[in-house]
């Protein structure tokens, strides 16, 4: 939950500027993840900053957190454009891109970074109604 309140304070001009509304449900009695901050911050950045893109005339964003079993879920839903047939089945591909400026390096990082944690990444998307990632991220003892 720190490392999304980060995150969202980093971006939170954008949102706002982009006429985005922000819901965050952030679940406050989470044990504590194991992971590397730095990189998790890319994750999240990287996420909201595709669905700020994916709603250039406003929407809603939406930022949750829970605990489903041994795992911590991260969900970031929104209202944008979705992604079309043709674009979910590279969406994870180094290079690919569907941006006129981009890379097409920031869902591929993001699945590196969260196979480094042991983690997953999944999404749900309908076009013309939006798109949700959900992150898992396991529960460690130490």
């Amino acid at each position: 939950n720190d490392i999304i309140l980060s995150v969202l304070k980093l971006t939170e001009h954008q949102i706002t500027r982009s006429g985005i509304n922000l819901n965050t449900q952030l679940e406050e009695t989470l044990p504590s993840v194991y992971v590397d901050p730095e990189q998790m911050k890319q994750v999240f950045l990287n996420l909201i900053i595709n669905a700020v893109q994916a709603m250039p005339d406003g929407g809603t964003l939406e930022v949750k957190s829970r605990m489903e079993g041994s795992k911590i879920l991260c969900i970031f839903s929104d209202t944008g454009s979705g992604i079309s047939k043709d674009q979910q089945k590279n969406l994870f591909t180094p290079f690919y891109t569907s941006k006129k400026k981009g890379t097409g390096l920031g869902l591929a990082i993001v699945c590196r970074i969260l196979e480094g944690h042991k983690g997953e990444i999944k999404f749900a998307t309908e076009e013309d109604k939006g798109t949700c990632f959900t992150i898992s991220l396991p529960i460690r003892n130490v």
